[in-house]
């Protein structure tokens, strides 16, 4: 019931005057990260209620002052008010992607209503690794692998060369796969491309995220060695994997020779002794 009179309060505050609207702010966040939605409310009137609420793409209550969090935010949602009176910003964490959208901030100051709106973008993180043929072979025809992991899964591989997206043609073949969960959480896609020889350009492959921020966190790997490469030059991980392997019998061998040289230093010791004490007598 509360909540009810709330909302009609707010209703007919919001059709009237003594309404004040201020500059609308966009705050980001990646998937299941945290985020502070700012709204600094001075000289609030504590009397009054003052309500959090997600206005686009569906209204929904986020939180209504002496009440508790709707049951979507429940356990992942913060507010100040009782540390900070004047504090009336919203902590969210665990990130999902039905958390991106505007919201809308709104308390009595002053004898006026203040409404403060914010927009959230949620964005996805990916690691993308595409591997390439060997360059060197003279094939006409190429295949490149594009593998992907990331915590969401409306997503897909495309392809482009020189900024233009390819598609599947009578020179292009692509061949994408389901996306699996494992149990870290983390999507695995991956895109096979199969094209002819276009010369020095090579196409590269991304992520098109579907339903979130157009913005993506895009975490490019090395490319897989080619087997020409395996088998030249030994990579420099290798080669100081080797010397670790190496140090500790050096470390042995050369602390046994110390001990070896202070035992017969010792030995001989006693005997320069002797010797000295014969020559004294004489």
């Amino acid at each position: 019931m509360r909540t009810l009179l709330g909302f009609l309060l707010v209703v007919a505050v919001s059709g009237g005057e003594g309404v004040t609207d201020k500059d609308e702010e966009t705050f980001e966040s990646i998937l299941d990260g945290s985020v502070l939605l700012q709204c600094p409310c001075p000289n609030r009137d504590e009397k009054s209620d003052f309500r959090w609420q997600k206005e686009e793409p569906d209204v929904t209550l986020v939180f209504l002052s002496n009440s508790n969090f709707s049951e979507k935010y429940e356990g992942r949602a913060k507010i100040f008010v009782a540390q900070e009176k004047y504090n009336c910003s919203l902590l969210l964490n665990n990130i999902t992607a039905d958390d991106q959208g505007r919201y809308r901030c709104s308390f009595f100051s002053g004898g006026q209503y203040i409404r403060s709106f914010v927009n959230l973008n949620v964005y996805a993180s990916y690691s993308i690794c595409q591997k390439n043929p060997d360059t060197n072979r003279n094939e006409s025809v190429k295949v490149f692998q594009c593998d992907v992991k990331g915590r969401y899964r409306d997503a897909e591989i495309q392809w482009s060369l020189d900024s233009q997206l390819l598609t599947n043609s009578s020179t292009t073949s692509i061949i994408h796969s389901h996306a699996l969960g494992d149990s870290a959480g983390l999507y695995n896609f991956s895109s096979k491309l199969i094209t002819e020889d276009r010369g020095i350009s090579l196409p590269t492959c991304d992520v098109k995220v579907k339903g979130l921020s157009n913005r993506s966190l895009i975490i490019s790997c090395e490319s897989e060695p080619t087997q020409q490469a395996m088998h030249g030059t030994p990579e420099p991980v290798l080669c100081f994997k080797k010397y670790l392997k190496v140090i500790p019998f050096v470390l042995v061998i050369g602390l046994s020779l110390v001990l070896w040289c202070r035992w017969k230093r010792t030995q001989r010791l006693p005997k320069m002794r002797n010797v000295e004490s014969v020559y004294f007598k004489c």
